[in-house]
């Protein structure tokens, strides 16, 4: 996830294709969070038809652009998922059961 934090820091653009890991679902939510849910894929044909619609459609990707700069300093300030995993650790460390 650090490297889609750089990217939407220089106002780039990022599709994702979301995976079992954590580490591949990052991205998700950061689009999600930033009203961007359209640029995750749902399969890898999905993938490349997003991510030649970012590339190819100059005014879709100003507009993504501009959203992604206006919106990243929010991901990075909002301490709901810190807040979240914290809760659960404790949790665990008590013994009681992680949530459904």
């Amino acid at each position: 996830h650090t490297s889609t934090m750089d990217a939407f820091s220089a106002g780039c653009p990022v599709v994702t294709l979301p995976t079992d890991f954590l580490s591949g679902r990052c991205t998700q939510g950061f689009l999600r969070e930033m009203g961007l849910g359209e640029l995750v894929a749902t399969d890898l044909d999905d993938y490349i038809e997003k991510a030649l619609w970012v590339g190819m459609d100059l005014a879709y990707r100003a507009k993504i652009v501009a959203i992604i700069q206006a919106k990243t300093p929010g991901l990075a300030k909002d301490t709901r998922s810190v807040e979240a995993w914290g809760g659960m650790l404790s949790d665990i460390v008590r013994g009681l059961p992680p949530p459904p």
